[in-house]
């Protein structure tokens, strides 16, 4: 007794068939992948499964507007995507969210285990009538928080405006904290660090202004041609007293960085930036170290 009634069904399909038990162990295993729709399963069981050609492993199931409950041989299965429930009432085996597999290469299964875990939210069950219990809730639970695509914020349009509004804020508050000179060297710094004019641009200054900011040379350079030796040891010394430039806009970068992880933002539904990278580490450090 090996093959096994396989219900699959996603948001918009359901379709079964009896299939061998090792492949639904494949299946369960190729849920780490996060697959939302049965063609995802697919693409991801190819990992533990090697396709036979253009054969889909799927291709004999049948489509039913329900689950079909009429078991076979060594059970049933239910692998439901959208409410990410496991149902099982199986003689074959009993995976779990944390397991392995043995390769199939495409002929038969190999003596290659292929490590595998399940994000925390899958709900494993025993009994195909407690799925059927609880199967609208989740699905509701799920559809009502959909998964958000963070990559958009966190490296798009989103981080490049907050630079570009936390940069003109820093130098803004350190420029009214001076005289008019310093106000100009704030300025002048922007530009010349930025080594970009629509960053000049977007702190409020013109392009004729940024240009004639960047163009301006050290004291010590401007007076290289002076004969005078006094004059260029006092010019050098007084840059030797005055305020790292560089060094305050390594401190600036650095607050910068810091506020940008540690800022909660209400696109990522409370959570700072910092939070939503380190959220699933051990998982995605689980899944590369198995690979």
């Amino acid at each position: 007794m090996s093959e096994i009634k396989l219900n699959l069904t996603d948001a918009q399909h359901t379709i079964s068939g009896a299939i061998h038990g090792s492949v639904v162990d494949a299946c369960i295993a190729a849920l780490s992948a996060e697959p939302e729709t049965i063609n995802e399963l697919e693409a991801a069981l190819a990992r533990y499964n090697k396709p036979a050609g253009d054969i889909n492993p799927f291709g004999w199931f049948r489509k039913h507007p329900g689950i079909d409950k009429e078991s076979w041989d060594a059970g049933i299965v239910v692998i439901d995507l959208a409410a990410r429930i496991i149902a099982f009432e199986s003689t074959y085996s009993r995976p779990g969210p944390q397991g392995e597999v043995h390769y199939h290469d495409g002929v038969c299964a190999t003596d290659t285990s292929i490590f595998y875990r399940l994000p925390n939210d899958w709900l494993f069950l025993d009994s195909i009538d407690q799925y059927e219990g609880l199967r609208d809730p989740r699905r509701r639970e799920r559809r009502s928080t959909p998964p958000l695509d963070t990559r958009t914020i966190l490296y798009g349009r989103s981080l490049l405006e907050f630079i570009v509004r936390e940069s003109w804020s820093l130098n803004h508050q350190s420029a009214t904290a001076h005289d008019g000179d310093a106000i100009v060297e704030v300025e002048r710094s922007l530009t010349a660090h930025s080594g970009e004019l629509p960053l000049a641009k977007a702190a409020g200054m013109s392009p004729a202004i940024a240009n004639s900011l960047g163009g301006h040379q050290p004291m010590a350079e401007t007076l290289v041609g002076d004969n005078s030796s006094e004059s260029v040891r006092e010019a050098e010394s007084q840059q030797s007293d005055a305020p790292d430039q560089d060094d305050t806009l390594r401190q600036q970068i650095s607050l910068l960085h810091a506020k940008w992880l540690m800022t909660p933002r209400h696109d990522l539904r409370g959570e700072s930036p910092r939070d939503v990278l380190l959220a699933r580490q051990d998982f995605v450090d689980y899944d590369l170290h198995t690979r």
